[in-house]
């Protein structure tokens, strides 16, 4: 940790380098594709000009799916960032602590089982099952006096049982087979501005709780005894935490399903980054998430245009490959990674 320490870098470089990258990938998502756009037309669109058809591809298609990316990047590396704080360990995220599990379950079984009542219900379901699954996690741990690794390793048991659940739930999709294992696997395709804005909807009020969570997150990182000492309640301090965690979690899930490794990665790199202090860590873990989910979904949109040539109006294509194909390439081999140095 003093190694993390001593080479951080400043907050204000890091997010001014940080911005500047999000526009160049915005950007990039906005001019790659079939027919390529220039910036400068895309700009013009954007001011109210007239559109072409393929500019109009780049501004209704390509930047409502982008900005749905970034924001969902930046939802679950904030969430891997507090849960990491909350147990004191660098393998916690939402995908090993059962909450991602929880919420792709539960939506799953609402898309199979239940009623059609549209999108806008989805983030509340999701929230539901995360709530569920977390609370489960919880109260196992707590009465075995676990410690961090056993609150993952309880999480991944709790998360199995789930994946069980959403296997079953998929096996009478029936119809839904698609949407279902659009899910399953991750997916930003096909996400318009009515997704956009249920998100933003949502995005408001988990912002607020996850900048009250951070404080908080602080206390935790350096000890249950030290959060009483300084006069927080660590039962208390430990629920809001988890709550801002599931509740960013579950609004990325409604919109994106189960987009893995992302929570995992973005904090270890911001860790580096800017140090261990959770203060300076959820932010530019948030920052990274968003950059590494942006690029992995350019990286699957460009897969599929030299995989499947030749194909028309190819930004609406409903079988491109999934974005959690790629974080899932990333996220593997960085988990055995962080595994290999912690028992080596």
């Amino acid at each position: 940790m003093r190694a993390v320490l001593r080479h951080r870098a400043p907050l204000p470089a890091v997010l001014a380098t940080g911005a500047v990258a999000v526009a160049a990938l915005l950007l990039a998502h906005l001019v790659a594709g079939t027919v390529t756009v220039t910036p400068d037309r895309v700009l013009a669109v954007l001011s109210g000009g007239d559109a072409t058809r393929a500019e109009i591809i780049a501004v209704d298609v390509r930047l409502p799916r982008a900005v749905v990316g970034l924001i969902v990047g930046a939802l679950l590396g904030a969430a891997g960032a507090l849960l990491q704080s909350l147990v004191r360990n660098p393998l916690a995220s939402p995908d090993l602590t059962g909450v991602a599990q929880g919420a792709t379950a539960s939506v799953l079984c609402w898309i199979v089982w239940g009623p059609a009542t549209g999108g806008a219900v989805l983030p509340l379901v999701a929230a539901t099952g995360g709530l569920a699954a977390a609370a489960v996690v919880h109260l196992v741990t707590r009465r075995a006096g676990a410690d961090g690794e056993r609150l993952i390793l309880v999480g991944i048991l709790v998360g199995g049982v789930l994946s069980s659940a959403t296997s079953i739930a998929l096996l009478f999709s029936g119809d839904r087979v698609t949407t279902a294992l659009g899910w399953l696997l991750g997916s930003l395709e096909l996400r318009d501005w009515t997704d956009l804005n249920l998100l933003l909807a949502y995005l408001a009020p988990v912002t607020v709780l996850v900048i009250a969570a951070v404080p908080l997150a602080a206390l935790l990182h350096l000890g249950p005894d030290v959060t009483a000492t300084l006069g927080a309640r660590p039962a208390r301090a430990q629920a809001l935490v988890l709550l801002a965690a599931v509740l960013a979690t579950a609004a990325a899930v409604s919109i994106a399903g189960a987009v893995a490794f992302i929570g995992l990665v973005a904090p270890h790199l911001a860790r580096r980054v800017v140090g261990a202090a959770p203060r300076r860590t959820v932010p530019i873990a948030a920052l990274l998430g968003a950059l590494l989910l942006s690029a992995a979904d350019l990286a699957a949109r460009t897969f599929r245009l030299q995989a499947i040539p030749g194909l028309a109006d190819i930004d609406t294509a409903p079988f491109a490959l999934p974005v959690g194909v790629f974080t899932a390439l990333l996220g593997v081999p960085f988990l055995l990674h962080v595994i290999r140095r912690r028992t080596s």
